[in-house]
This record gives structure tokens, C-alpha cells and sequence, in this order.
């Protein structure tokens, strides 16, 4: 049944997250609208992970006359198993026991908010009550944000707090002349907190007022145009501000460093936010005052570090476009990865945003991106909203978008809301981020990329997709952890543009889609049940779907049909992986190579002295032979390998073979080396590469590891007991094909090829 309206309003929880083993408030607001009384009715709560209901269903009585109103609470503790999300499902029941209405949310148990941090933002502080103040946090609270960025709350840049630590002033104008009042600051502070929220208080790293040489601050700290202490570098603000720019340091200089950290300390000693969001801001000079050369974006890691050493406070830095990311990933300890963007991003780019930052360190990664930034109507457009946060959320990163009360950026300027976020907007916002941490696990949880080949059609046609965000596709992508295949489908069918800023806020509703057939090649493992969820379908439920099983020339599939596809659609396989068993052996005893197709050259089953038999090539300018099937995904090749003499030639194990120019491939290689390489119809791209010392007519037990896209190349010395490694590389051209083996150059021998899935 979907969701009515008919008699619940509202359902939200009292935190936004929750440590484990901490108690849960659930809160059911109900207006009854059906017309008629209910009376012995019921109201019940069910507690789901993954669809599975977690204990029992909690129930209430409800009597409720037409047109009266009416709240209800529960109280639940979940389990203490940490960083896993759950939906809370609350049903409305007649006393005949007849559906009458339903609606969601979510709950999110993690004792950090590293790992899922939902980020939103306050920028106005007003002469206001608290119970106005309080009541913006709680709209932010409903939607699980659990970390604040205080943006321009503070008075200069380089002196944060207004006043003292034992006297702060009750009021200041900031950077726009704006006047904030310490009370609204402590006000949201405090609200936040109650909420489990962090608050970050917002401070460049490296900009002062013009007038910094009032307040101590020395010009030889500064970044210049020339090298010869002229032309500070600076950032130009809008007239009427309280400075005509900000100018700006060399944030690696210690004295700059000092000055700064110690009047951030009397900031935090004055006002009990949790850390520091650290802004850059660069224009482009490249030299110190003393006229050393300067990578200002060098500087940043170092500058972090020992914010947060002198601080004591958590620290989060903003990369804008990726310029730092390297840097801040790997030599930092900030909570989450910040990027920020203007323009030119697809909604694939953002996928490879937040993979490139998995692949550099355990941090999540969280987006600024403006949306409608040139839209001169009144309110966002949704369909470019939904869209984005789908190809952000799918992809397993965040968007700070959402703040003061229920409003959102449209630009850099946080204070400014040209446009409002409709009524409609506000509840599928709030789908959204329920979905996301009911399924943060599957969606956040590091699961890896896969290439999974995904067919759809709907209404007997095929259906058009792309993995990387095409106009007028279905844009999906695959992964795999856990225990889960899943996929990701997002609509762009009727969307004209893939640019994900909906600048002009008009990209119009997605083709909306029924009952979508799918046909997922799984590659290796059993398929146990396929489940369908959707923040555009019945509040993002989970739902079982009927499948069936079978095999192809592309290898394993699963079929089965989902109900909707509107915007975003999430698929998750429960799948039995066949990990450790043996696919495939031939050590050539039987004198025989019927397990292998020759590609090319001249094979055969050989025996040199009184060696065992070996599978034997002896054309000198290439052989390849394959074998095993399409199907296998992950899985490892091994073999004993030997050639026939010096020379320019390598032999070498493929894998995931498509046919006889299709492959990856480990080699051994003259000049001692070992390399991974890629051959896409004779387009040969090396992956990785490396020394190893090795020589011919003596034999080598290597191995050729390919798990989702990692590709990895060993080599063992005692049997294959232990493996060391000798390098890996990634691509994600091909998830599942056959074996081969391959000489050039020389004449060579394969011996116990064995084939183990991963």
C-alpha cells in the first residue's frame, strides 16, 4: 500500500544520530483526514535492516475522530552493531485490522559521523528566541543531518571571536557587515548538540582583513605577486563590505600559523563548537615575502595537521576542485573529504569524484555543489535536485545543500536563498536522506566497483543505458561487498543534458518507467534473493522480487522485473560468493590439452627429460591458448612457467579473456621485469609494471589475481604457500571472461594451471 497522507503527518526520531546502544525516540504526528472516526485502531512501528524486520513490531491504540490531531512516541533500542543503518515503518490500521496509511524514516547507529556524514549549513544569526532557533535545527534534524558548517558567523578572519574569552561581545558585524549575535550561535550550538550534531565554526586558512597591520599581523607572513615582497596576493569582495578584500598568507609560515591557531583557541575556549571548517582562498601568487617560491597547495596538509594538534578540534578542509584532495586525503587526519564545484560536472563526474577519494584514503567525501545558480524563478527545480542527490547519494558520497531551517544553496554565498525549496521538494528531500542512511551500508558502505553488464527493457523495448551518465540513458553502475551485488539505475531518459547542475533550474521530469525488466550478469557466486528499493517508491521500502537464473555467452545472469523506475532505483543481490573454490585444473598428465582452444601458434602436451608434462608452445613469434569459461568473474590464474632462452620475450597468464585481442594480461618480461597490461582489439594500455628478477629456462610459479578491478600480479617461492606481490593496477574494462596463456618472442611451457575463485 502507498503512502496516503491520509492520517500520518509526520514520523521523526529524536536524533540525529545514535551512538550504539543508545535508546531511540520515534515520534508519529497524525491528523485524521479519511472522514471517518477511528476508533480501536492501532498505530505499529517495524524496525528493518535490509528489508528484514529486526525484533517485533511495537503497536499502539489509536482512536483518532475525523479532523482531530494527534501524536504518538515510541521508545526502541536497536542493535549495538556499529555504523548500520535501519527504516522505521509506522502502519495505520483500522480496527478491522485495514490498511489506512504508512510513511517512513530512518535511523542511523554510528558512534562517528565519519563514515555517513550528512552535512548542512547555518548562515544567519539573528536577534531571535531560541525556540525559532531551535526549531530551524530540528527541521535539519529530520533530515539526519548530523554535522553543521557555521558559515560567516564569525568577526574578522584572522580574529574570529568578537571580545574576549571572559567577555565575548553579544553581537559583531562580519565580513557583509551583517550583524550576528553570539545568542543565536549558542542557540543552534546547543540545539545541534542535543540532536547529536556537530557544529564546525567556518574560518579561512589564510585571508586577513586589510587592515590586519592593526592587529599584529606582519606583512612578511603574506603570498605575493613577485618575489620580491610587493603585489600581496588578495581576494576582492563587493563594496560596502567591512573590508574592500581579504589579502592573503602563506599558510605553511609559522608566525602566520601561530597568530591564527591561538586566536582560533580563544574562538573555541568562547564558544563550544566541535571544529574548524578551514577555506582556502587562492588567486595565484607563487612567492613568499622573503621571495622563495610557493605551491601554495602544498602548504595545506601541513597547515591541517597542526591546526589540529594546536586546536584539539576535529578538522575539516575545503578543496575546491579538487586541487589539494592527494594531499589532504593522505597526509591528514580530517574527519571527511570536502570538495566544492561550480560548473562542468556530469553526474558521472561525481562518481569519480568519490572513488578517486575512496581510493585515497578511508575518508567520505562530501560535495558542494550549486545548483539553479542562474534559475530566475522562485523555487528549486526538483527534477534537478532529485537528480543530482541520486547521482551523488548512489555513488556514496554527500551533498551539503540543505540549512537554516529548510533552505538551500543555489550559490557560494551561503547567506543567500533567492529561491525556496517547494513543500513537494521538502518531503522527497526527505525521502531522499532517509533512504540513505536506511541503505548506507550497501550504498556507503565500501563496497566495491564491479562491470557488470545490466540489460533493461520496458513494455517489450530495450531501454538505453550508459555507464557514465549519457543523456537520454538509464545511467547505472555496478558493485559488489558484503555479501551484495547491487545496482544502481538513475534516469536520464528525456533528459537532454548530463549536466548536473540544473543551472537554469529547467531539466524536465525523467521518462518515468514501469515495470522494468532486468538482465544482470552476476559473473560467479549464487544468487539467493534479489530485493528493489526506491526513495520515489513507496517511501523506499524494501521489496522482494521473483527471479530466474541462467547462463550465456556473456556468462551468469539473473532476470527478474522492478515495479518503478522514476528517478533512482536501487538493486541489491544476496549472493553466496564461491570464494577459495577451485574452478579449474590441468597439470597435463593425461597427455592430453583438451581443456584448451589454441588461439594462435603451435601448442601441444610436451615432456623435456624427466620433467612432468607441460603444455608446450614452440612457434616463436606469439602463442596464445585459452580455456575455462566466460562466466568467471573474480577469481585467480596460476601456473609454473618457463621459457626457452634469452632474448627480446615474455610469457605471460591472461585472464578475463573476451576472445584471442581481448584480455588482461600478466607478464614475465625480459630487462627483468614484470608488467600488467590491458589489449582491447590491439590497443594495448599498460596497467602496472615493475622489477623482478628473472631468467629464462628456469622455472616460476606465478599468479595473476583479478578481484573487481583490482589486478594483481604475484610470484611464490615455496609452492605456493605464501605469495609475494609484485604489483596491481585497476580498470574496469571487463568483469568476467576466460583464462589463457600466452608466449612471444620464444618458445615456451605452462605447468599445474589451476584457476581459484576470489
Amino acid at each position: 500500500m502507498a503512502s496516503t497522507g491520509s492520517v500520518i503527518a509526520d514520523i521523526n526520531t529524536d536524533k540525529a544520530r545514535y551512538n550504539p546502544g543508545q535508546g531511540i525516540t520515534i515520534f508519529v504526528d497524525m491528523t485524521n483526514t479519511t472522514g471517518q472516526n477511528i476508533s480501536n485502531g492501532s498505530v505499529t512501528l517495524y524496525y528493518k535492516h535490509l528489508g528484514t524486520l529486526v525484533g517485533t513490531g511495537q503497536a499502539q491504540t489509536l482512536n483518532l475522530n475525523a479532523g482531530a490531531s494527534t501524536s504518538l512516541s515510541w521508545q526502541w533500542t536497536p542493535p549495538a552493531t556499529d555504523y548500520q543503518g535501519y527504516s522505521v515503518e509506522a502502519w495505520v490500521r483500522d480496527s478491522a485490522n485495514n490498511d489506512l496509511d504508512n510513511l517512513n524514516t530512518a535511523v542511523d547507529v554510528s558512534s562517528d559521523w565519519t563514515k555517513f556524514p550528512r552535512y548542512g549549513f547555518m548562515a544567519t544569526y539573528p536577534s531571535q528566541d531560541g525556540a525559532t532557533s531551535a526549531h530551524e535545527i530540528w527541521q535539519l534534524k529530520n533530515y539526519h543531518i548530523d554535522g553543521l558548517q557555521f558559515y560567516d558567523w564569525q568577526w574578522k578572519h584572522h580574529i574570529p571571536l568578537s571580545g574576549s574569552v571572559s567577555n565575548p561581545a553579544s553581537s559583531w558585524s562580519d565580513i557583509a557587515n551583517r550583524t550576528n549575535y553570539r545568542q543565536a550561535v549558542l542557540d543552534y550550538l546547543n540545539a545541534a548538540h542535543g540532536y547529536n550534531m556537530l557544529g564546525f565554526a567556518y574560518n579561512a586558512a589564510n585571508a586577513a582583513y586589510a587592515d590586519y597591520a592593526n592587529d599584529g599581523v606582519s606583512p612578511s607572513w603574506g603570498i605575493y605577486n613577485n618575489n620580491n615582497c610587493t603585489g600581496q596576493d588578495s581576494w576582492n569582495l563587493p563594496g560596502g563590505w567591512a573590508t574592500p578584500q581579504l589579502d592573503l598568507f602563506d599558510p605553511s609560515n609559522s608566525n602566520w600559523q601561530n597568530y591564527l591557531f591561538n586566536n582560533e583557541k580563544n574562538m573555541f575556549a568562547a564558544y563550544p563548537f566541535d571544529g574548524w571548517h578551514v577555506d582556502q582562498l587562492v588567486v595565484g601568487g607563487n612567492y613568499t615575502c622573503s621571495g622563495g617560491s610557493i605551491n601554495i597547495y602544498d602548504t595545506f596538509p601541513g597547515f591541517l595537521n597542526n591546526a589540529k594538534n594546536s586546536t584539539g578540534k576535529r578538522i575539516i578542509f575545503n578543496d575546491s576542485g579538487n586541487t589539494a584532495l592527494s594531499g589532504v586525503a593522505q597526509q591528514t587526519s580530517d574527519d571527511v573529504l570536502y570538495n566544492e564545484w561550480f560548473n562542468n560536472k556530469t553526474y558521472y563526474n561525481y562518481k569519480q569524484d568519490i572513488d578517486y577519494a575512496a581510493s585515497l584514503s578511508n575518508k567520505s567525501l562530501v560535495t558542494a555543489a550549486y545548483m539553479d545558480t542562474n534559475n530566475t524563478g522562485t523555487t528549486f527545480n526538483t527534477p534537478g535536485i532529485l537528480l543530482a542527490d541520486a547521482s551523488i547519494f548512489a555513488a556514496g558520497g554527500a551533498h551539503i545543500e540543505l540549512g537554516d531551517g529548510v533552505n538551500m544553496l543555489s550559490n557560494d554565498y551561503f547567506p543567500s536563498h533567492p529561491l525556496s525549496v517547494s513543500s513537494d521538494l521538502q518531503k522527497r528531500l526527505q525521502n531522499y536522506y532517509d533512504f540513505m542512511v536506511a541503505y548506507e551500508e550497501l550504498l556507503r558502505g565500501g563496497l566495491t566497483n564491479t562491470s557488470h553488464t545490466v540489460q533493461l527493457s520496458a513494455g517489450g523495448n530495450s531501454l538505453a543505458t550508459s555507464t557514465n551518465s549519457s543523456a537520454n540513458t538509464v545511467y547505472e553502475f555496478t558493485k559488489s561487498g558484503n555479501g551484495y551485488d547491487t545496482i544502481n539505475l538513475i534516469n536520464l531518459l528525456g533528459e537532454n543534458n548530463n549536466d548536473a547542475f540544473d543551472a537554469n533550474g529547467n531539466y524536465p521530469t525523467p521518462n518515468a518507467q514501469n515495470n522494468v525488466a532486468v538482465k544482470y550478469y552476476y559473473g560467479s557466486g549464487t544468487v539467493n534473493g534479489v530485493s528493489f528499493a526506491s526513495p520515489d517508491y513507496q517511501n523506499g521500502k524494501t521489496f522482494t522480487q521473483n527471479f530466474s537464473t541462467g547462463s550465456d555467452s556473456g556468462g551468469n545472469y539473473v532476470t527478474f522485473t522492478v515495479p518503478s523506475l522514476a528517478y533512482w532505483d536501487l538493486i541489491y543481490i544476496n549472493k553466496t560468493s564461491n570464494a577459495g573454490q577451485q574452478l579449474f585444473f590441468d597439470d597435463f598428465e593425461s597427455g592430453n590439452s583438451n581443456q584448451w582452444t589454441p588461439y594462435n601458434g603451435s601448442w601441444s602436451v610436451c615432456q623435456v627429460g624427466s620433467n612432468s608434462k607441460e603444455y608446450c608452445a614452440s612457434n616463436t613469434n606469439e602463442d596464445i591458448s585459452l580455456a575455462g569459461s566466460p562466466s568467471w568473474s573474480d577469481y585467480s590464474v596460476q601456473s609454473y612457467v618457463v621459457t626457452g632462452g634469452a632474448g627480446n620475450n615474455g610469457i605471460c597468464l591472461l585472464g578475463r579473456v573476451q576472445d584471442g585481442t581481448h584480455f588482461y594480461q600478466a607478464e614475465l618480461k625480459t630487462n627483468n621485469t614484470w608488467d600488467i597490461w590491458k589489449n582491447n582489439g590491439g590497443s594495448w594500455s599498460q596497467i602496472a609494471s615493475g622489477s623482478f628478477s628473472w631468467s629464462g629456462n628456469t622455472y616460476y610459479l606465478i599468479r595473476f589475481d583479478l578481484n573487481g578491478t583490482a589486478l594483481t600480479m604475484s610470484y611464490s617461492t615455496d609452492y605456493g604457500t605464501n605469495w609475494n606481490i609484485l604489483g596491481s593496477g585497476s580498470d574496469s574494462t571487463w568483469s568476467s571472461g576466460q583464462i589463457g596463456v600466452r608466449v612471444w618472442g620464444t618458445t615456451g611451457r605452462f605447468d599445474q594451471i589451476k584457476v581459484v575463485s576470489d
